[in-house]
């Protein structure tokens, strides 16, 4: 026993060190240096977490989980390097700090103003990756943009570790309290937490690259844990709260909806809807609603990185057409994925084999497969998911997403065909026995 514990902690150790290394040494650009440090850390993880499923019991997890806390705390102080998102999100904040909604605005109007807003430069400017594009984060996400300014004082640093002791507390709630208690909810192992808590994936692009999914996910398990209240405004705010940090979410509220009758239902939509207009309140402005409309509405028909159905329809266009037709296919291909998710959220009863949060998990899939940009944080809400599930694939799938970071390989953005075959291949072929293991054998999986 002694040398299981002590095999398991020299492994927990390598794998806290090569986090560690992949949040501090590479670029973006870096893959040979990506690859061979995220990798050996995605092999290490799986076999660690094989390993200590079969002996650790739901009281024994608690000091591996704190192991993962740990890991978490090392990556606060590191300035993301594999994502340049921070940057608007410091830009935001920035805004807000002089007094500017920053949905009024283009980055590139902002800059040639003759006086510029404390903290914006151009050294700043030439950061964003998308200065042509109005801001697309909603309110929460706004607000803690502001309060990390705040905080921070205008200068870069402390408004980053500002945002990521943000990030850091959605995690240590779902890390500790949060997952461990809906799996006891229903029966299951609280180990199964460390599938989250010590992925690879979920490390570096929470708490390394600083993706708001962390604080987005949060919300949502938070929804899910106080679904058995009796009081309904619980996971009512939790689920609005959710979306006003990412819009995601809104994909699950078809599955959500399903497990209310009628009348409770349209309380829950009427509530939402209440606390998202109080929500958006502050950043109403007379151009607002066409400024954000206009950036979503761009990113479905401009957009496009390491997608997959996507991509077949679009060299399909290209043989038809002879140009890219993404202004039709992209929103196209959204269509259909959100028929999709109201097809699995209301499967009839008498042949549903899913729970919630499996058909959650089964219509973010959807909606990433039918995308027209697949980056790998998006993943993150599937894999915060999936302990609550049967489900093997999201594991697999935050380790293989991560080769899209070869398209960046030498500073530049060339896509690998080979690599993103690879990555959908792989997951489609999991994916695929994951659901033929749960329809032979539906009550166990």
């Amino acid at each position: 026993m002694r040398t299981n514990q002590f095999a398991n902690a020299i492994l927990g150790a390598i794998l806290g060190a090569l986090i560690l290394a992949l949040a501090l040494i590479p670029s973006q650009h870096d893959t040979a240096l990506l690859f061979g440090l995220y990798f050996p850390a995605f092999a290490i993880y799986a076999l660690l977490v094989g390993r200590l499923q079969k002996t650790l019991s739901s009281l024994s997890v608690q000091p591996w989980l704190l192991a993962a806390v740990l890991f978490r705390i090392t990556l606060i102080f590191l300035f993301p390097k594999l994502s340049d998102d921070f940057y608007r999100f410091y830009w935001d904040g920035l805004l807000w700090a002089s007094g500017i909604n920053p949905f009024d605005h283009l980055p590139t109007d902002i800059i040639n103003r003759q006086e510029l807003p404390e903290g914006i430069t151009a050294a700043l400017f030439e950061s964003l990756n998308s200065p042509e594009y109005h801001t697309v984060y909603p309110p929460v996400s706004q607000l803690a943009f502001w309060l990390s300014v705040s905080v921070g004082s205008s200068i870069i640093y402390p408004s980053m570790m500002a945002m990521k002791v943000i990030l850091f507390a959605s995690e240590g709630v779902i890390v500790l309290w949060l997952l461990p208690r809906l799996l006891t909810q229903t029966g299951r192992s609280a180990s199964l937490t460390l599938w989250y808590a010590l992925n690879p994936l979920v490390l570096i692009e929470i708490m390394g690259n600083m993706h708001f999914e962390g604080l987005t996910l949060c919300f949502l398990l938070g929804v899910l844990y106080q679904l058995r209240s009796r009081q309904l405004w619980k996971p009512t705010l939790l689920f609005a709260f959710s979306v006003a940090t990412k819009l995601t979410p809104l994909l699950y509220l078809p599955m959500l909806l399903r497990e209310f009758d009628h009348k409770t239902s349209f309380r829950f939509l009427v509530m939402i809807g209440g606390i998202l207009i109080i929500c958006f309140i502050p950043l109403l402005t007379s151009s607002f609603l066409p400024n954000f409309l206009s950036s979503i509405d761009l990113y479905f028909r401009n957009f496009e990185f390491n997608a997959s159905i996507y991509y077949l329809a679009r060299w399909v266009g290209y043989h038809l057409t002879g140009y890219n037709q993404i202004a039709i296919i992209g929103p196209a291909l959204s269509v259909v994925a959100l028929v999709s998710i109201f097809l699995i959220a209301f499967l009839p009863r008498s042949i549903n084999i899913f729970t919630l949060p499996e058909r959650m998990v089964l219509g973010g899939t959807v909606y990433l497969v039918l995308s027209t940009t697949v980056h790998p944080w998006y993943t993150l809400m599937i894999v915060g998911l999936a302990p609550l599930t049967r489900f093997r694939y999201p594991y697999l799938w935050s380790g293989l997403a991560f080769l899209s970071y070869a398209h960046y390989s030498g500073g530049g953005a060339s896509e690998s065909g080979l690599l993103i075959c690879a990555e959908y291949l792989l997951t489609g072929a999991m994916l695929f026995n994951d659901l033929w293991r749960l329809s032979r054998n539906p009550a166990t999986g």
